[in-house]
């Protein structure tokens, strides 16, 4: 995995990929941080993650706020 951030405490920092795999794999959801017009929100997702790819899976709705890429 990448570390695009230095944490300040870093020996607490997990880095056994095969732990934090199975920590993903056994949560049924995430909560994802954002930003609308300078206001900050959290949203909360089922979610599915692949190891192998190191990609998160979110299941989405056709209603409420959408993120468009």
């Amino acid at each position: 995995m990448k570390e695009y951030h230095p944490l300040r405490r870093s020996e607490k920092a997990l880095k056994d990929e095969k732990i934090i795999a199975k920590m993903l794999n056994e949560q049924p959801y995430l909560t994802m941080a954002l930003c609308n017009d300078n206001n900050p929100y959290l949203v909360t997702l089922n979610y599915v993650y692949d190891a192998k790819k190191e990609v998160f899976y979110i299941h989405c709705a056709n209603s409420g706020k959408k993120m468009i890429i």
